[in-house]
């Protein structure tokens, strides 16, 4: 099966792995600096995990049963929207600046560690999805993206907090930012959708 062979590429479980480890991570921090947005991000990078597990999952029990692939498609990529449209909260959050502003610099720096290779793993993987067409990969790949996105706003977060948070400059980068991060989020979900019905036809 195509999906197998991309698991095998790309070591699938080794990303799930960290990407749990950097949701539980976010929330420790949540918790013990009562971060909100780190705690609204352990629970969003959660719900893609569901998501992208359950599509993993019925990928691999249905054995690219065409029809099968294209209901859990759909619902799968409601789901996505659904959470993407509820990542505003914790942006309004984050641009709102109601956050604690003492992360230390090793918060920030394990922080940074994941981002980049979280985003080094999703462009090599968006390169290679050329290789291996297929509907299932194309909804993982932009999940992939999306929470490389999201590690990056993450990343800024911290940031700004571990410099103080209270700069006007920074305040203002920040609201730009993050709002071109979700515009950019809810992008690609649309681009999936339309680069399906063109293969549709």
């Amino acid at each position: 099966m195509k999906i197998i062979k991309y698991f095998k590429e790309h070591k699938f479980l080794f990303m799930i792995i960290f990407a749990v480890l950097f949701a539980v991570y976010n929330g420790i921090i949540g918790l013990i600096y009562k971060s909100t947005w780190h705690i609204s991000i352990f629970g969003y990078y959660l719900l893609l995990l569901i998501v992208k597990c359950f599509v993993i999952y019925m990928e691999i029990k249905d054995k690219g049963n065409a029809k099968k692939e294209k209901n859990v498609f759909v619902f799968t990529t409601i789901l996505l929207f659904i959470i993407s449209i509820a990542l505003i909260a914790p942006l309004a959050i984050m641009v709102l600046n109601k956050r604690i502003i003492t992360f230390s610099l090793e918060v920030s720096i394990g922080i940074a560690a994941y981002t980049t290779y979280k985003v080094t793993i999703s462009i090599i993987s968006y390169v290679k999805r050329r290789k291996l067409n297929g509907i299932m990969i194309r909804e993982l790949q932009t999940i992939g993206i999306i929470e490389s996105i999201v590690s990056i706003l993450t990343l800024q977060n911290t940031l700004i907090s571990v410099n103080g948070g209270s700069d006007r400059s920074l305040y203002n980068m920040t609201i730009a930012t993050s709002f071109v991060g979700w515009a950019f989020i809810l992008f690609f979900l649309i681009f999936m959708l339309v680069e399906e019905r063109k293969n549709k036809k």
